[in-house]
């Protein structure tokens, strides 16, 4: 599989930046629905579209009622930058109880379009919240649908920002789909190993 030509369903969107940086990597590939809840990040994203700087695609309001299934056949990948709070520092460390952990429809929406592949991102806490848990989430959720994945943190100073703001990006892929070796991995006792 050719990930140059995906097309793509956008999650937790925001305003589009996540997808601004796979045209940048992938000229060819296109996003074709978005999935954003707040309505602000919605109006800018239909005002990006409109000007040309996004794919006309669109915009759903509600991950929790997004039917997967009518897009299967449709995508190749899933990416997003799932909401932070449940593991950020900043917040309560509530994870997988907290109401804005939205992974488990994230991996729906893996499961019923058939993707195959996705590109998620998140804060760094997400690697270390609740000893590591959340993260194992993640990871044994992806393997259980036949996903490898591969992951690194990056801040924002890597690539030429004034701050730090870590993110772990994770990159899965159907098994035998991907480049044929592994950055990241998962210790025995569910605690991630550190990449980047």
């Amino acid at each position: 599989m050719d990930f140059r030509a995906s097309r793509i369903i956008s999650v937790c969107t925001g305003v589009g930046g996540l997808d601004l940086g796979i045209k940048v990597a992938l000229p060819d590939a296109r996003v074709v629905c978005c999935v954003e809840r707040e309505a602000y990040a919605a109006q800018l994203l239909a005002s990006r579209m409109e000007e040309g700087a996004l794919d006309p695609a669109p915009i759903w309001s509600d991950l929790r009622t997004f039917e997967g299934a009518d897009w299967r056949g449709r995508v190749d990948g899933i990416v997003g930058g799932f909401p932070c709070p449940p593991v950020s520092q900043a917040g309560q460390g509530l994870g997988l109880d907290d109401e804005r952990w939205l992974w488990p429809w994230i991996t729906r929406l893996l499961r019923e379009s058939g993707a195959w592949w996705g590109l998620f991102e998140n804060v760094r806490g997400l690697l270390s919240a609740n000893a590591g848990r959340e993260f194992g989430e993640v990871v044994r959720s992806l393997a259980g649908l036949g996903f490898d994945a591969e992951w690194i943190t990056l801040a924002a100073s890597d690539v030429g920002a004034s701050h730090q703001r870590e993110r772990v990006f994770i990159l899965a892929y159907r098994n035998g789909k991907g480049r044929g070796r592994k950055q990241g991995h998962e210790h025995e006792a569910g605690q991630p190993s550190e990449q980047g």
